[in-house]
């Protein structure tokens, strides 16, 4: 296997455990879709850097607010559907056969002044339309909740409507990311717990991107999270990488992100290759590979230019599969 082509590279299957539906969008597609829709951004929004990041920025939170103008989309239900085809297409070009993104309800119910059961009802009718344009990538959704955003109300009943819908197959898990300086509270915590008991909805929580161990511990220990995003914090605490070895807490690795977001000053001081070293379970994602212009497949050769370690690369899609949050062979 030539590691150093592309084209080979994609013609693997492949899978994607942590990428935003809105970050999956190719740049010229969001922009696009923001004059269709007529979208008006903010006024301090930076719309061409923000719809396409590829050099680094000073911090994480830069990177967030950079967004803000992808983060106008998704208005109403025929634009999620362009949203979600526009995403499966770019990923299904990659080889991806498989993926789970993250899409917020909150956000959808917000923007269109609509209920959570109608945001969610979209999002499913939306997505079956995509995947049907789309063929050869099945899609899971994983609800995304911004914990500098959390209403706790809310979150009851996004959890209330998708029960009372009869928790439809393509929604699999639930996802708190955003700016680890706002804790996660115990309610929160308890919430993605009952979750996983009454609706069987896999946990993950961006912890260690740039916040402390302790962020990691928390969601393992309080939320009940089973992946982490990102995690690069893990590689400063040696208890903490054994505790995920042991329980087999998979780390969704972005390496280009945190580059991106300066959460490491370098490729070569990365901690995955404290991760290798230490057997602690991972698997290679994109996180916005529309913004980055960077595909896991790049991803993939990225991450043998560093390692060396073919070995992993195949049997990657086996470890995919392990850890994404429905079956999909």
């Amino acid at each position: 296997m030539d590691w150093n082509s592309l084209d080979a590279i994609r013609a693997l299957p492949k899978a994607e455990l942590h990428a935003h539906l809105g970050g999956c969008i190719p740049t010229t597609a969001a922009k696009t879709m923001l004059r269709e829709f007529q979208v008006q951004v903010p006024g301090d929004a930076d719309l061409e850097h923000g719809l396409s990041i590829v050099e680094p920025v000073s911090s994480l939170a830069e990177y967030l607010r950079s967004r803000r103008a992808l983060d106008q989309l998704p208005r109403g239900k025929p634009c999620l559907e362009q949203m979600f085809r526009s995403a499966l297409a770019a990923l299904a070009l990659d080889g991806v056969v498989y993926a789970e993104l993250r899409h917020s309800p909150f956000k959808v119910a917000r923007l269109g002044d609509v209920s959570f059961r109608t945001a969610l009802e979209w999002a499913i009718e939306a997505l079956d339309a995509a995947r049907s344009a789309v063929r050869g990538i099945e899609p899971r959704l994983i609800i995304g909740i911004d914990r500098a955003n959390v209403d706790i109300g809310n979150v009851e009943e996004v959890l209330g409507a998708l029960a009372a819908l009869g928790r439809p197959k393509p929604f699999v898990g639930l996802d708190v990311s955003g700016d680890e300086s706002f804790p996660i509270t115990d309610e929160l915590a308890r919430l993605l717990r009952e979750a996983t008991e009454r609706l069987g909805l896999g946990v993950t929580v961006h912890a260690g991107e740039v916040g402390p161990p302790e962020n990691i511990w928390f969601a393992i220990e309080e939320c009940g999270a089973t992946r982490i995003g990102h995690g690069l914090a893990a590689a400063q605490s040696l208890p903490l990488l054994e505790c995920l070895k042991k329980r087999g807490i998979c780390l969704e690795v972005c390496l280009r992100s945190n580059i991106l977001t300066s959460a490491v000053a370098s490729l070569e001081e990365h901690p995955i290759l404290t991760f290798i070293e230490r057997d602690v379970p991972f698997v290679l994602c994109t996180d916005n590979p529309g913004v980055h212009a960077f595909s896991l497949s790049q991803e993939y050769r990225l991450f043998h230019g560093l390692t060396g370690r073919g070995d992993i690369l195949e049997s990657m899609l086996a470890r995919q599969t392990g850890y994404a949050f429905s079956s999909f062979n």
